[in-house]
């Protein structure tokens, strides 16, 4: 999801704080919160890839319409879909683009894996670790997800690939990454999670209604 009007003092440690007492300990596994170079504040916007779409939905109804309250601000939050769905698809467009522009690792996305040891969430272990994205960081299974991805994305298919099977290429990581069975449940169309199915139909209209003005215009 994209959360925007985050109040631009906010580090990312606070953020995951804030949600973290919030009851999401353990249900997202990436966080971006751009970071101006200028100021060392965040730009007011970040980006997050829960474990589940259901997971999601509670994040809206729980931050959507919200204030955070660790500083004085008049800033609401909004929450919406992002563009770019599922943490391969995330960190595969992160390090195509910004990698390399990018060394500082206070102000590289956060991703948060399970621990080496194989302890799971709710066991009483540590849920996750949390690192700096980076290629080396990335657990093996997701390591080679990303660099499928990367190799499909290069053939103009966009952030939502298949894999040569017809399958979605998040969910070829393994569960253990994720909380439903079978790999990493995010919805790949998560606009109807997070908007309903009334909103939806309105912006089908409007791209009809475009599509059918462009073809009216054209000589």
């Amino acid at each position: 999801v994209m959360l925007r009007n985050i109040p631009n003092s906010y580090t990312p440690e606070e953020l995951v704080h804030d949600m973290v007492q919030q009851g999401f300990e353990g249900m997202f596994d990436f966080l971006y919160l751009p970071i101006d170079f200028t100021t060392k504040k965040n730009k007011g916007y970040g980006f997050l890839n829960f474990r589940s779409s259901a997971t999601a939905l509670r994040f809206r109804d729980a931050f959507g319409g919200q204030r955070l309250t660790r500083y004085a601000t008049d800033k609401v939050l909004d929450v919406s879909p992002a563009k770019t769905q599922g943490l391969a698809a995330n960190a595969c467009k992160y390090l195509k683009h910004q990698a390399t522009r990018i060394q500082n690792p206070w102000f590289k996305p956060m991703i948060f894996v399970p621990p080496e040891d194989g302890a799971e969430v709710g066991t009483g272990a540590v849920p996750w670790c949390c690192l700096p994205l980076t290629e080396e960081n990335l657990p093996e299974p997701i390591r080679s997800v990303v660099a499928t991805l990367a190799a499909v994305q290069s053939k103009g298919c966009g952030a939502r690939c298949l894999d040569e099977h017809g399958r979605p290429v998040d969910a070829l990581i393994p569960a253990r990454f994720g909380s439903e069975g079978g790999g990493v449940a995010i919805s790949h169309d998560l606009d109807s999670v997070l908007l309903g199915p009334h909103v939806q139909r309105g912006r089908r209209r409007s791209g009809q209604a475009r599509h059918r003005g462009s073809h009216r215009s054209a000589p």
